[in-house]
């Protein structure tokens, strides 16, 4: 039997990759924006510890028939690992069971869509190579470098060969290597002194030589490392012909460079079911009349450092002014990891449909709400109804989460809700205690009268080191209005014992009925770094802390929807609708105060309310279950509600018809 090896066209794969990265970037410098985007991440994730003294510079320069571009970075490991003699030594180096693998940069960097990298690390794919090598009119790029692990020095390039159409490397090591660049670049060029990688384009193209030359690639680093510029201090730098220029932070991003008040920050958000993914901040800004530049419009995604992709908030709020609104999140080095998996090769763009993406998405989406409700952006909001408007909307919920739970549908209600005793946040060294808050009764309901005893937090500092804190405490009713409000700046040690808010609470007249939530935050005032382990900056929420009371009412009951809530919108396509909750568990079903329908029935006749509720409600339901039904099809699992033959169905009009049938169904049984 004979095997082949079938032959590869790397020409024809080199331009299938270029192709790959013009669908993000549409612009007329695309490949220096890409250029300055792959070398950086793959020199910013080779930096030696946080980078204190890491550099990196992007240069051109042009003399007699020398005529080279690339970049050099310093404060780096250099391409580490081993030196390798063929191809096989390559494969053995990237080889999964490899334990060392993440430390064969210089084979990764030989290969292609191969990588030494963790899931930790900016790039992990081995395909941003090719970009070097596109920037070059011949397709040849020569590469050096000093590697921090054994001082060893290598020399090396790699091209197209214009007749086999393959990619062909020539790697050499130490005496040889000092000697062959010698021999390559003649005085011109002199090998590296310090630690670090550089990289050689021979004869650049044109795009790219004219985007260093005229300063575009600068806009282009600065739109892309805003974030290590800012808050890294990170050293960037453009040489033109021995002439060297700093890239300069951003006067756009981070948002409160504006100077605007329209800026919004989140603070820590959890994922909802995994309480270790966090994001760390979610930022908005909304410039008015004012245009903002073409690089950061939208919210920018940031994993390592570096602007992943921008994603537009049209597509996140549906309102004239959404293009107005940009921003940018920040996530926790856990939640950075899990949505490296689910990003494209080309580090341009995210799998949103993809957990976590896609809930991450959601979120976004929820707190550009929230900022745009906040500075009266958009004309609704939620309207705190009287008492026995209350009584309909909780008596409604009841029963449509009692059908919810028939039909396999269940939410997180307050009776069911789990701690996971792994993700309870009891054990950080820097938190927040409500250990004396105390209700009279064994039910989290109250009534005008009550005591609620305890009602402060204990700050906690199990570290050795003193800091500098402010800690809030608050209570906010349905409407996210605070009711009271305390806030104490201490020095916190692990000798410190404060109690920050109430001794006790009287529930009077002004808790209408409702659910009340007091919570507490731990602000930093400082910037904290206790043994490398605890890290953040001054202005982070160190940790957030809450205990929730109902007035007058019991808790919602449990299950799919959580709340039923009042609103008033001018849109006219805005009747009954249902968004996903902020908690990512279960849905809000939305009614609009100002429909014409719903305005004649508010006042009159609950009883008829309920029904409409309850008719539209149960579409929705119905709708989750067929989606979820689908799903499960897909995968080879029986649905739990739907039958086989309606979830294959494709046309609309006999979906529509499965759905009010089930409708149907239900109601009967209800009247009867």
């Amino acid at each position: 039997m004979t095997i082949l090896v079938q032959p590869q066209n790397r020409e024809k794969e080199l331009k299938t990759i270029l192709d790959g990265y013009k669908k993000f970037i549409n612009h007329t410098y695309w490949l220096s924006d890409i250029f300055q985007k792959d070398g950086i991440q793959n020199s910013w994730g080779a930096r030696v510890g946080k980078g204190k003294n890491w550099s990196c510079k992007i240069f051109y320069s042009k003399k007699n028939d020398y005529d080279i571009a690339g970049l050099i970075d310093h404060g780096t490991t250099g391409l580490t690992g081993i030196i390798p003699n063929n191809e096989n030594d390559i494969r053995k180096a990237l080889d999964e069971n490899n334990p060392f693998r993440d430390k064969e940069r210089l084979s990764a960097f030989l290969s292609q869509d191969w990588s030494s990298k963790s899931w930790t690390d900016l790039g992990s794919r081995g395909r941003g190579k090719a970009i070097f090598i596109a920037s070059s009119k011949e397709k040849r790029i020569y590469f050096d470098s000093l590697r921090v692990t054994d001082n060893r020095y290598v020399f090396g390039s790699i091209y197209l060969d214009k007749n086999t159409k393959e990619i062909k490397e020539e790697i050499l090591s130490d005496e040889q290597a000092y000697n062959k660049i010698k021999e390559t670049f003649g005085n011109n060029i002199q090998s590296l002194k310090d630690y670090g990688t550089r990289i050689f384009i021979i004869r650049p193209e044109e795009e790219l030589i004219e985007a260093i030359s005229k300063g575009y690639i600068d806009d282009f680093i600065k739109s892309t490392w805003w974030e290590i510029l800012e808050k890294y201090k990170a050293s960037i730098e453009i040489v033109l012909n021995g002439k060297s220029r700093k890239i300069e932070n951003s006067q756009i991003l981070p948002v409160n460079k504006m100077q605007i008040k329209e800026t919004y920050h989140s603070g820590l958000i959890k994922l909802p079911k995994n309480n270790e993914l966090k994001i760390k901040n979610i930022s908005l800004c909304y410039l008015g009349d004012k245009d903002i530049p073409e690089f950061y419009k939208g919210i920018s995604i940031q994993r390592g450092g570096m602007a992943i992709e921008r994603y537009q908030t049209e597509k996140l709020l549906d309102e004239e002014f959404s293009e107005k609104i940009f921003g940018s999140i920040e996530m926790e080095s856990e939640l950075e990891s899990e949505m490296h998996k689910h990003e494209g090769p080309e580090h341009c763009d995210f799998r949103w449909v993809e957990n976590p993406p896609a809930i991450i998405l959601k979120i976004i989406k929820q707190e550009i709400k929230k900022f745009a409700q906040k500075f009266k952006l958009i004309e609704y909001e939620d309207i705190h109804v009287d008492k026995k408007q209350r009584e309909t909307e909780l008596n409604t919920l009841k029963e449509l989460n009692d059908f919810a739970n028939k039909i396999g549908l269940k939410g997180l209600g307050w009776k069911n809700k789990k701690r996971n005793v792994e993700n309870r946040d009891d054990n950080k060294p820097l938190r927040l205690s409500f250990s004396d808050f105390e209700l009279p009764g064994t039910s989290p309901r109250v009534e005008v009268g009550d005591l609620i005893k305890g009602t402060y937090v204990k700050p906690i500092n199990e570290t050795d080191k003193k800091i500098q804190v402010l800690v809030r405490i608050f209570i906010l009713n349905e409407s996210k209005k605070e009711l009271c409000l305390q806030e104490k700046v201490i020095q916190l040690s692990n000798a410190t014992i404060e109690k920050i808010g109430w001794e006790e609470i009287k529930i009077s007249e002004i808790y209408t009925p409702g659910k009340y939530i007091v919570r507490a935050k731990l602000i930093s005032l400082e910037n904290i770094n206790i043994k490398g382990e605890i890290n953040y900056e001054k202005g982070d929420e160190i940790y957030i802390a809450s205990r929730s009371f109902y007035v007058g009412i019991d808790p919602k009951s449990k299950g799919l929807f959580e709340d039923i809530k009042a609103q008033k919108d001018l849109s006219k396509d805005k009747y009954i609708w249902v968004e996903e909750s902020n908690s990512g568990e279960g849905f809000i079903l939305y009614y609009n105060l100002l429909h014409p329908i719903i305005k004649k029935l508010i006042d009159k006749d609950q009883d008829s309310l309920k029904e409409l509720w309850i008719r539209e409600g149960l579409i929705y339901l119905l709708q989750i279950r067929f989606s979820e039904d689908q799903s499960l099809l897909k995968e080879s699992q029986k649905p739990v509600y739907f039958n086989e033959k309606n979830l294959k169905e494709n046309n609309l009009n006999v979906i529509i018809n499965i759905l009010l049938k089930h409708r149907s169904i239900f109601l009967w049984g209800r009247e009867k």
